[in-house]
């Protein structure tokens, strides 16, 4: 059997097994490959939304100044490889193959079994270790304290925003969400919170408060937080003025740098720190929010690392940026399609703001995990949208379409065009639309939707 083949196997089982959150199995590995205790930097970016556009932003800053960076996020919309990338280049499969097989390997010497998330992330820290990169950015898969990129010791922690999510495992209130995700901050490094533009602003500050008291009243190294954490980059309450949108930074250790937003139109933006304005790559607000601490972020590390830091440079790390399936409008055959992967109602908010920036209908096709708030999350896009159709979302923990109809009925009132295509898919529901349609709801339908218009599988 070749490597490819086996690793892609070996992975394949892995996937069927439940979440097992801690820290000690995979830490046990990672000493046993030698993965800890090195010199190699490490960003860990976490939050509720907007964790993966920011670490994706970062790293392509890092690699624009000249450095070279190391990119882990997770999931991926088509491609395994999509998850393991340095200065923006994915891995080849071979080599995420050895790596796997490497991890899966010392597991079986040292008799530890490793969950899947926990596999590829120390699959991509050997990659970065044997590449020798100069920064290796790291997203935070499910919360923080117990997340498996949490054994690494961070040159730089970043917390995008706190709202409610995977409450079975991180806690049914946005305050223990929020002490979850406060984790990765260490006494020993700066951290960089915030911001995301969206209507909960005022109440992600006062759950960052709460991530900041959390974490410095941990003990131990048990908890792997020491206590005071500094921060550095704090952003404070949004105050909206016509198309300007000003997000001073609060101080509780460290400077402040008042953050300026500005609506363009189209659902584009830029934003002004320290004199210098930065034209977003993203559409909406919540994705410019990632820009800008992306750029705050690398401010940071400039100081850390001793590279100087060149706006120019960042602007030009800046142009051009897409973050596949978050925020991503696609011409295709002469109709707009837009792809966007929210899945909580955070997500769902803050797509609804963008649909309205960028004006006309999109007619909705939308699936979603049974873990999901898929009704809710209907009720809040139902103004801003046309026609809807409920589709089967590609995955074992898929709800029924039929089963977020019944749901989203009992919610809503008045005329709407509600359609569920049953077990049909994505393919379908293009196909049976006309004019610009969304396709919103999961990772996994996105992914789905990316897949068919890149192959150019859908007939109009």
């Amino acid at each position: 059997m070749g490597k490819t083949k086996e690793a892609v196997e070996y992975l394949e089982r892995l996937s069927e097994t439940k979440i097992e959150l801690g820290l000690e199995r995979v830490r046990r590995v990672a000493e046993g490959m030698g993965l800890l205790g090195n010199k190699l930097p490490v960003v860990l970016v976490g939050g509720t939304n907007g964790k993966g556009s920011t670490a994706f932003t970062l790293s392509s800053l890092l690699s624009a100044q000249g450095l070279k960076a190391g990119l882990y996020t997770s999931p991926h919309l088509r491609r395994l490889t999509e998850r393991v990338s340095v200065d923006g280049k994915e891995v080849d499969l071979c080599e995420l193959s050895e790596a796997v097989l490497e991890v899966r390997r010392c597991t079986e010497e040292l008799e530890v079994h490793l969950t899947y998330f926990e596999v590829l992330t120390l699959s991509a820290m050997r990659i970065f270790l044997l590449r020798e990169v100069d920064v290796a950015v790291l997203e935070v898969g499910l919360g923080g304290r117990l997340d498996a990129t949490n054994i690494f010791q961070p040159l730089l922690s970043v917390i995008t925003g706190v709202s409610l999510e995977h409450q079975d495992y991180l806690g049914h209130t946005l305050r223990e969400i929020a002490f979850e995700k406060a984790h990765i901050l260490r006494s020993s490094a700066p951290a960089c919170i915030g911001p995301l533009l969206n209507p909960n602003i005022h109440l992600d500050e006062t759950l960052m408060k709460w991530a900041l008291s959390a974490a410095r009243e941990l003990e131990g190294a048990a908890a792997r937080v020491a206590p005071g954490a500094k921060i550095v980059k704090f952003h404070s309450a949004l105050r909206e003025e016509g198309d300007v949108l000003r997000l001073p930074e609060g101080v509780l250790e460290g400077e402040g740098v008042e953050v300026i937003f500005e609506r363009l139109g189209g659902g584009r933006w830029r934003f002004k720190r320290e004199g210098e304005w930065y034209s977003s790559p993203y559409l909406g607000g919540a994705l410019s929010g990632s820009a800008a601490l992306a750029v705050g972020a690398l401010d940071v590390l400039a100081g850390q690392l001793s590279f100087g830091l060149k706006p120019d440079k960042v602007k030009e790390g800046l142009e051009g940026l897409r973050w596949d399936g978050r925020g991503d409008l696609r011409v295709y055959k002469g109709r707009r399609i837009l792809l966007d992967g929210a899945h909580n109602m955070e997500g769902a908010r803050n797509l609804s703001l963008l649909l309205r920036e960028l004006g006309g209908r999109f007619n909705l096709i939308f699936g979603c995990l049974k873990d999901k708030p898929c009704a809710r999350m209907l009720n809040v896009l139902k103004k801003d949208v046309g026609e809807i159709f409920l589709v089967q979302t590609p995955s074992p923990r898929a709800a029924h379409p039929f089963k977020i109809l019944d749901d989203f009925l009992s919610l809503t009132e008045g005329d709407l065009s509600v359609t569920s295509l049953g077990s049909a898919g994505v393919k379908e529901a293009l196909e049976r639309t006309e004019g610009d349609a969304l396709i919103a709801g999961s990772l996994y339908i996105v992914g789905e939707g990316l897949k068919l218009i890149e192959e150019g599988a859908v007939s109009h």
